[in-house]
Formats: C-alpha cells, structure tokens, sequence
C-alpha cells in the first residue's frame, strides 16, 4: 500500500514538472514569435489602425478572412505545408476574401496555447471593408515544442516585409557648418592695390 502510494506521488510530481516544463516552453515561443511578428493594435471599431506593428507577407495561399462586421468566423489551419478551413465556410456567399501568397496582412495577436498557435490577423481596407481571421498551427502533443522548430513552421506561410533597402539615404549633414567651411580650401589671397604714381 505504501509503495503504491509513494509511486502515485512521484508520477503526480513528474507529471507537475513536465506540465510546468512545457508552460516554460511555450511562453518562450510566445515571447520569440512576438518578437519577430510586432502586434498591431485596431482601433475599438475595428475601422483602422491605432498602432501599426509589422507587416506580414503571405508565402501561402487559401487564407479565409471575413469582414470585420460580421458576426461569422471561420479559423484557418495550416498542416501539411497547407492552409485549410471548414467547409461550413462556403456557404458564406458575401462578406469573406481569401488571401493568396504574395498579399499583406496585420498581426493582432498571438496566442500560444497547449495545443496550437493562433494568429489572429488583421486587414488594410479593401474597397472601404477590413477583413479578419486566424491561422492556427497544431502542437505536437507527444514531443516538447522548441522556439526554433515553432518559429520555422510559422515563417513557412509569414516573411516578413522589410523597409525598401533601395531608398536613398540622405547624405551626412555636419554637425557644427561652420566646422565644414573651415576645412574647404581657402580663397586666393587678394593681390595688393598698386602703388601711388608720382605726381
């Protein structure tokens, strides 16, 4: 009996620990990816932007969104290197727009859970209408999730858009004008007036 009872405990700890160990894991993956994909904040209505994060690029196509005022929701899941989304979806005839690889979107939230990470996305007006949506990528459940292998998946279907390296940059202005006229090459000396003839 008193073995019984001191080998429920030890699994009950073990099972504490790797429950404890994989909050640990998933808070870092959390903490990474939101480091990478900047949130967006919507304004309340959901009608703008108050605060622009990063902008993400969709390597993958077959993203449902729908429109910000409508109460219907269809979440995305990708797998298999693929983006899917109940069937259910297509008996919406208005109000959705699927995104294709190569269209921009905004990330508004992130959410790790047990068994998924959820994207909550975000878009620019398409004539006059935003659209929403999530993707979900499954966890693993019978192995430990690690930050790289999470952050891997997700860059298969988000890169994300860099500022133009083309831009001109503007040249280097001196700090003190007066520093660069200094260091120019001085003007010729002026030649002396002649001297006065002799009356």
């Amino acid at each position: 009996m008193r073995r019984t009872k001191i080998f429920t405990a030890i699994v009950v700890l073990a099972t504490a620990l790797a429950s404890f160990a994989r909050s640990e894991d998933l808070a870092a993956i959390r903490q990474a990816l939101e480091a990478k994909y900047a949130l967006t904040t919507p304004t309340a209505d959901k009608t703008d932007i108050a605060r622009a994060g990063s902008v993400l690029v969709l390597r993958k196509s077959n993203l449902l969104t729908v429109d910000v005022t409508k109460l219907a929701f269809f979440p995305n899941t990708y797998k298999n290197g693929r983006i899917t989304y109940s069937k259910l979806a297509l008996l919406m005839k208005d109000g959705t727009r699927t995104f294709v690889s190569g269209e921009k979107l905004w990330v508004t939230g992130i959410e790790v859970k047990d068994n998924a990470v959820v994207f909550s996305l975000f878009t620019d007006a398409f004539s006059d209408v935003r659209y929403r949506g999530t993707l979900k990528f499954p966890l693993d459940r019978d192995s430990a999730p690690t930050v790289s292998a999470e952050t891997a998946l997700v860059a298969e279907v988000f890169d994300v858009e860099q500022p133009d390296a083309q831009a001109p940059v503007p040249a280097a202005q001196p700090a003190n004008p007066s520093a660069a006229s200094q260091s120019e090459t001085p003007p010729p000396p002026i030649a002396p007036p002649p001297p006065p003839e002799d009356l």
